[in-house]
């Protein structure tokens, strides 16, 4: 099981758990898994390149990128792995995510929502993130934009 990894402290196992077998429900736990350990075991320098070196194996898109960054921001021991993202141009994935995920659930293309989703800080990101599921239109969301 891939379990027994999360607390191996080495991290080379921490940047490969993507690469191990698991069961695709666990992806994103197993992801916040690696980030976690890296976290614990790198400098935050290092932290920004061995969470690369995971994304890469574990084939994050931007739209899961969000999510997980969602995740990892919502879990008391993460949080400062949410600050070192935002810090490192996380923010910039993020808001991707989001004009992807808008044009995707809308129906719109990427053009429309992107400006206005411009300057956007990451906590007004996720505020809009928790908005989404309530509308039932683009234009229902731009009234939170």
């Amino acid at each position: 099981m891939i379990v027994e990894y999360y607390d191996v402290p080495n991290p080379v196992i921490k940047i490969l758990l993507p690469k191990m077998n698991y069961v695709s429900e666990e992806r994103w736990e197993v992801i916040r898994q690696a980030y976690i350990g890296l976290f614990q075991l790198a400098s935050a320098i290092l932290f920004g390149k061995y969470a690369d070196f995971t994304d890469t194996y574990a084939e994050v898109s931007e739209e899961e990128r969000g999510i997980i960054f969602q995740e990892i921001r919502e879990h008391r021991e993460t949080v400062m792995i949410a600050q070192i993202f935002r810090n490192e141009g996380f923010q910039e994935g993020h808001q991707k995510a989001s004009v992807t995920l808008l044009s995707k659930k809308y129906h719109v293309s990427p053009e429309g929502p992107a400006p206005r989703l411009e300057g956007l800080s990451s906590e007004e990101l996720m505020e809009l993130g928790e908005h989404i599921p309530e509308c039932g239109s683009f234009e229902d969301i731009q009234g939170c934009i």
